[in-house]
């Protein structure tokens, strides 16, 4: 049994972003840190951008200690908006590491995974791979925490959708996991 992928542009920045809200709910802890994390940020930019700007006018001497806070502020609240964002990480991601790949050509068959690209051929035995998720319209193929496969239902040419969990169950030992 086989099952080839055909990107005809390599992965695009969907792809990506499905792959960083995978990693962002894959991990329960990290979830819930990132999103304390976003909330402190902001709030503590919020509040110190609002003390600033409640104090400028009543301040004589000091003025560039409250324009210190003022950019303390701007940057946490965008450090809160930005930084923790998935659409950001995908972008920097998908900007980084799949540009000028080009068309890829992503095979699973009875031994191997191969993926084809402008860069050249990836050969990665099943044993590599440590975890898998369905998430949508994706499977996502984990070799660590930081190299994953993203495969899109919607670029299967070979095989059938219905049959690729039991295929991978058969290769690896492993369950798909799905992640809402």
């Amino acid at each position: 049994m086989e099952f080839r992928f055909e990107l005809p542009d390599g992965c695009s920045y969907q792809d990506v972003l499905a792959l960083m809200r995978v990693l962002i709910r894959k991990r329960k802890i990290g979830r819930w840190v990132r999103l304390l994390s976003r909330i402190f940020l902001i709030s503590a930019g919020c509040i110190l951008l609002w003390i600033s700007c409640s104090q400028w006018n009543r301040v004589r001497e000091g003025q560039v200690l409250l324009l210190a806070a003022m950019i303390v502020g701007i940057l946490g609240v965008a450090a809160g908006v930005f930084v923790y964002s998935a659409h950001v990480a995908a972008w920097l991601s998908w900007r980084m590491q799949a540009k000028d790949k080009g068309r890829t050509c992503i095979c699973l068959d009875d031994s191997v995974l191969t993926e084809e690209s402008k860069k050249g051929t990836e050969i990665r035995p099943y044993s590599a791979f440590q975890e898998a998720y369905l998430y949508k319209k994706y499977w996502i193929l984990f070799q660590n925490n930081y190299h994953a496969k993203i495969l899109p239902q919607t670029a299967m040419t070979t095989g059938n959708p219905e049959n690729f969990p039991a295929f991978w169950v058969e290769k690896t030992g492993m369950s798909i996991k799905t992640i809402r």
